[in-house]
């Protein structure tokens, strides 16, 4: 088994934002040498603009709450890349000149580390439609002539009948609806691992996943991205989820790990770079 290289992780990098009128690619420039392993490129985008992804270099790109995120698993083995996305100004956005400010994280012998990138800017002016305005008409030496008003009969209101209650007759109750799944997970701390075992727009039954999927454990509930998400479990080591998850496949053959940090839902690669814990298949 070969192992892995204790050499120091050297890493440069230079970043260009070009105007391509309404909107700007932005462009990191990566020269590197021994980084291995997960690594993580992050900008920070300026409020009234959105990231789109151009080329993650096999990373997965991802943009919230104004970053803009490329993360990898094992990070490219070549001494010179370059990623790149877009940036678009959204309804909120206003004239002037932004900074984008990013880092590098990696691993460097099982400890995270961090390379700042040195901060660029770019200048945003809105672009105005041009309304071509409607002539106004010339005058005229004509008098004009004024047509007499016309009344118009005042309608007669219609009293609504009012409903007839019959006073022999109960007053019928809504039925109560039936139980569904509420348990929501408490106030989390730290980084946590639980395992996803169904999603949908809709809530299901107390014992959904008992009866369809012979599931013994306790379902919890989360909305998320517009989704009600239903899982099991909570650990503090991602082995532990993985032993789970495995275990659930027998039932749900869809299962997977998902990790929050704080109580919020972050990937599997961030959380085992924030805990320095490893991944296991």
């Amino acid at each position: 088994m070969t192992e892995k290289s204790s050499a120091t992780v050297n890493i440069k990098t230079l970043r260009t934002i070009d105007d391509l009128g309404g909107k700007y690619k932005v462009s990191l420039k990566i020269n590197q040498s021994n980084l291995e392993g997960f690594a993580k490129f992050t900008d920070l985008i300026p409020s009234g603009f959105n990231a789109v992804a151009d080329n993650a270099e096999g990373g997965i790109f991802s943009f919230k709450e104004g970053e803009a995120k490329i993360l990898w698993m094992a990070a490219p083995k070549k001494d010179e890349f370059i990623v790149s996305y877009f940036i678009e100004p959204t309804t909120n956005a206003t004239d002037g000149t932004f900074d984008i400010n990013g880092s590098i994280s990696y691993l460097e012998n099982d400890v995270t580390q961090k390379h700042i990138i040195n901060s660029s800017s770019y200048t945003y002016k809105q672009q105005l439609a041009v309304v071509e305005e409607t002539p106004k008409p010339e005058p005229s030496n004509e008098k004009p002539v004024i047509e007499p008003k016309k009344t118009e009969p005042t309608p007669i209101k219609k009293e609504e009948p009012k409903p007839v209650i019959n006073k022999t007759q109960p007053i019928k109750e809504e039925k109560s609806v039936p139980p569904v799944v509420t348990l929501t997970p408490s106030a989390e701390k730290g980084v946590t691992y639980k395992v996803q075992v169904g999603a949908g727009h809709q809530n299901v039954s107390k014992n959904y996943f008992a009866s369809k999927f012979n599931l013994s454990d306790a379902v919890s509930t989360e909305s998320h991205e517009g989704w009600i998400k239903y899982l099991v479990g909570k650990y503090t080591e991602y082995k532990q989820a993985r032993d789970k998850r495995n275990d659930v496949r027998n039932n749900v053959k869809n299962a997977f790990v998902t990790a929050y940090n704080q109580g919020k839902r972050i990937t599997v690669q961030e959380a085992l770079m924030i805990s320095n814990q490893k991944w296991y298949q």
